[in-house]
């Protein structure tokens, strides 16, 4: 900055003085050459002042950039200095840091072997527990019922992979589908080998697919498979199919069972006279099926069903409406059976009878109502004339009942008045009467006798009536007992029972009728020093059969039929005789059970009656009791 003042300052002298010399030559009158010569001399010199500058100004310029050089190299000497002592402070913090660093290090070392030590326990731990899972997925493989396997996605689609269990289900060792690549598809039925290649050949495009088909095992028999087929992308490009295959031969066939009952079904339905039906009972309320039979019996063809889920309501006549209102209100009763009328399209009112069940869901909730409806009108009708002809008929059997009463009421009368009148004969003549007409009163007697109790006999078969109020349990051996008391045989009169009679449910007086009427008889018609009867019966599916056999004088084969028949006796002694009423009752009572009575018999041998009754309760309604 100081050389450049004094340039400055030298410049201005130099001319200033040229410009003074000028002046003062230019009034001495130099001419004009002298002049310039004279400019030219004090430009020379001021130039050479300003080179003389100049020198000095570059080498002063040298010399202060030494010095600025020195004073930089200086600065940076000191910086660096400064710089080093920062270092050496900043080496000294590093030094401690790394010491702290290296303990630290060794104690994290130390804590990196205890997890490392850990990590080598859980690591085996988790190997375990892989292998158990391993295992037990294994077992739960082998004992499902599907093969499950892996094949190439390739044009032989080879199995690379299968599950041990295809053993259980086809009868060949995994190795087999796995050592030769065409086994499996070589197997195949010939009728389902193109459709299952097509259906691998349409899993690139739909990436899985189910099919079916059958597979010849190690039998030579052929089983249905389904078969789970996927397709499997791997992100490296590779491809691979897996799925699994069961044996559905069973759940085929019970299908197959299931399509021909449908089938034959439905034959049934379109060709049966009832109207057979499904009707839903979910959100789309309405028949599901009706029988084209609706339209014989109805008028109304099977779509005016369809199209109004009420209509078979809306027909029914209104006095038997509550009838649905029932059923569908009272879904914990399956099964339901009722009589109503319903309105035909000609305005007909027809009966049907109607047997539905209701059918329930996995979760205990109604879905549809199946049933079958016939008609029965005519049936209705001929009730209805019967119960008009069973009034009539009881009517005329009380009429008759007391016709029988009052007859042989009036019959006994006389037969009363007789033998009162033959007594007090007795008492008045009889030290004056003969041999012979003691006879005679004697066979009077004997006639009287007869007649009384063929009377009785009538009275008692007139009784036999409908009586379902005294049925009860009614245990046989009881019964018998009770008889045995009321007959009171002699000593002489074995009765045995082989074993023990059954239970049931009957009227007790009619079976006591019945055994003592077939008691007495054998006791009766017996001319044997020692009387010999058995009882005995067997279990012959819906009846008990009865046995009573004796060791009386028999019966002639050709009296097995008319001895049932009333009024038919069989001839004995002159002193005993029977109505021919006992076993004509005896049989209506076997009848009315159900049963049939028959003998068999050998003359001075003895007699077997086997009579039958019937097990079921619902014979008991058709019952003939006597009273």
């Amino acid at each position: 900055m100081m050389e450049k003042v004094v340039f400055t300052i030298l410049m201005l002298f130099f001319v200033i003085g040229a410009y003074e010399l000028y002046f003062y030559i230019s009034l001495a009158s130099f001419s004009k050459s002298n002049i310039i010569i004279l400019q030219i001399i004090s430009i020379s010199l001021g130039v050479l002042l300003i080179f003389i500058y100049l020198f000095r100004s570059k080498k002063s310029k040298e010399i202060s950039c030494n010095v600025f050089e020195h004073n930089k190299l200086s600065k940076l000497l000191e910086d660096e200095l400064e710089k080093n002592k920062c270092l050496n402070k900043d080496l000294r913090i590093i030094r401690k840091n790394l010491h702290n660093f290296v303990i630290y290090q060794k104690e994290k070392l130390n804590e990196t072997d205890l997890l490392l030590n850990e990590g080598i326990i859980i690591q085996k731990h988790a190997e375990r527990e892989c292998y158990q899972t391993k295992e037990q997925l294994s077992i739960i493989l082998e004992s499902m019922p599907i093969a499950f396997y892996k094949r190439k996605a390739d044009d032989d689609f080879a199995c690379t992979y299968i599950t041990y269990n295809v053993k259980n289900i086809t009868g060949f060792e995994p190795q087999e589908f796995i050592s030769d690549t065409k086994f499996w598809i070589d197997r195949v039925h010939p009728d389902d080998k193109l459709k299952l290649l097509e259906n691998l050949l349409n899993i690139f495009k739909l990436k899985k697919c189910e099919t079916e088909y059958r597979w010849r095992i190690s039998d030579n028999s052929y089983r249905w498979f389904n078969d789970m087929i996927h397709l499997v992308n791997l992100n490296d490009g590779i491809s691979y199919i897996t799925g699994g295959f069961e044996d559905i031969t069973k759940r085929k066939l019970l299908l197959d069972r299931i399509k021909d009952n449908e089938e034959r079904f439905r034959f049934i339905a379109e060709h049966s006279q009832d109207i057979i039906y499904k009707y839903n009972l979910l959100s789309d309320r309405g028949f599901k099926y009706i029988s084209p039979s609706v339209k014989l019996i109805t008028g109304y063809t099977p779509l005016d069903f369809y199209e109004d889920p009420q209509f078979y309501y809306k027909i029914t006549h209104n006095n038997d409406k509550y009838m649905f209102d029932t059923i569908l209100q009272d879904t914990h009763v399956l099964k339901h059976s009722m009589v109503f009328r319903i309105i035909k399209k000609s305005g007909e009112i027809i009966w049907l009878e109607e047997k539905s069940t209701i059918i329930k869901d996995e979760n205990n909730i109604p879905v549809s109502i199946e049933g079958v409806a016939r008609d029965i009108t005519e049936r209705m009708l001929n009730e209805k004339k019967q119960n008009e002809l069973l009034e009539r008929l009881e009517k005329a059997n009380n009429d008759l009942n007391d016709f029988v009463y009052v007859v042989s009421h009036d019959l006994k009368a006389p037969l009363n008045t007789m033998g009162l009148l033959i007594e007090l004969f007795i008492k008045s003549y009889f030290e004056v009467i003969d041999d012979k007409g003691k006879k005679l009163i004697n066979n009077i007697n004997i006639g009287i006798d007869q007649l009384y109790n063929l009377i009785n006999g009538i009275l008692l078969f007139s009784k036999v009536g409908l009586d379902k109020n005294t049925i009860e349990k009614v245990d046989l051996n009881e019964v018998l007992e009770e008889i045995i008391k009321i007959i009171n045989p002699s000593d002489k009169v074995n009765i045995q029972v082989i074993k023990k009679l059954p239970l049931m449910l009957t009227s007790k007086s009619c079976v006591i009728q019945l055994f003592q009427n077939l008691l007495v008889n054998a006791i009766k018609f017996n001319d044997k020093k020692k009387v010999k009867i058995k009882i005995d019966y067997e279990d012959d599916g819906l009846y008990w059969r009865f046995s009573i056999t004796d060791n009386g004088i028999g019966i002639n084969k050709t009296q097995f039929n008319e001895i049932f028949k009333l009024f038919k006796s069989i001839p004995f002694k002159e002193n005993i005789s029977g109505t021919g009423i006992g076993l004509a009752v005896v049989k209506r009572i076997v009848n009315s059970h159900g049963g049939e009575i028959w003998i068999d018999s050998e003359i001075n041998i003895g007699t077997t009656f086997y009579f039958t009754l019937e097990k079921s309760e619902l014979n008991l309604v058709n019952l003939l009791f006597v009273e």
